[in-house]
């Protein structure tokens, strides 16, 4: 099979599986996929209850706007769409160790249908809040939404490339030591509070400033806040090395996943 085969053998399989852990989640549910709609809507309600009318937390100018549950919410949904991603890549050979094992078909697919699911499910989440975040602001509070929102999905391609890159590596080392999996989940609960997701950047102590700046979560965070908020281009230097990070990974993932993936069977 010659390379462009291959890359279009690698696309269906993906959308194949994506497709199928969807409608496996939803399996035997009344309302099927319309849980992908119920359930973040439900999620914002809690959290607007939580924020807005019991911690009421405040926060300063630098942050671009003045309600936490917006600023909060900016960079959970994409968070939780990167992390659940890298972590069920992880385990995507595993699971479908009988799959690998009977069938040929590119193994790069396993991964990329997790993240791909993953990635509709979370997204749809921030794309519902989203559209309420601009219906609110321009039809209550006749505020301007910068033109910058439309470059939002550039960044979200360049996070499912670094999803993706991630989650080649993780998938690639799990199935040779499983026990990294639950390693890579205690990881993933630091890293969350490395990123700036339930406090500005601005509060982080000098001192630390450079550790947190080094996270490319924090500049795809910021940048989808700069982009949605404030309006500005994000040329900051951790903002664009979140963009180069986001290559690097792919293709250190992809070249790692490559020299493992022959060895997969054996090990099933």
């Amino acid at each position: 099979m010659n390379k462009k085969d291959y890359l279009k053998s690698i696309f269906h399989f993906s959308l194949f599986f994506a497709k199928r852990d969807i409608k496996t989640r939803f399996a035997g549910s009344v309302l099927g996929v319309i849980w992908l709609i119920i359930q973040p809507v439900c999620l914002i309600l809690i959290y607007f209850f939580v924020f807005s009318s019991v911690l009421k937390i405040k926060l300063s100018p630098e942050a671009g706007t003045g309600s936490f549950l917006v600023f909060l919410l900016i960079g959970l949904f994409p968070w939780l769409a990167f992390q659940e991603g890298c972590i069920r890549a992880a385990t995507s050979i595993i699971d479908n160790a009988e799959t690998v094992k009977k069938i040929p078909f590119p193994l790069e697919s396993l991964p990329i249908g997790v993240i791909i699911s993953s990635g509709c499910i979370h997204l749809c989440a921030f794309f519902i809040f989203l559209a309420g975040y601009i219906i609110y602001a321009i039809a209550i509070k006749h505020m301007f939404i910068p033109i910058t929102i439309s470059l939002l999905p550039i960044y979200i391609l360049l996070q499912l490339i670094m999803t993706t890159g991630i989650g080649f590596f993780f998938a690639s080392i799990c199935t040779y030591l499983r026990d990294l999996v639950q390693v890579f989940n205690l990881a993933f609960q630091v890293w969350f509070y490395a990123t700036p997701i339930v406090y500005p950047i601005s509060m982080v102590p000098d001192k630390l400033k450079p550790i947190i700046s080094i996270n490319p979560l924090t500049g795809l965070i910021e940048t989808y806040r700069t982009l949605i908020l404030t309006g500005n281009i994000p040329i900051k230097p951790f903002q664009l090395m979140a963009v180069v990070f986001s290559f690097i990974c792919f293709i250190i993932g992809l070249f790692v996943f490559s020299k493992l993936k022959q060895g997969f069977s054996d090990v099933l």
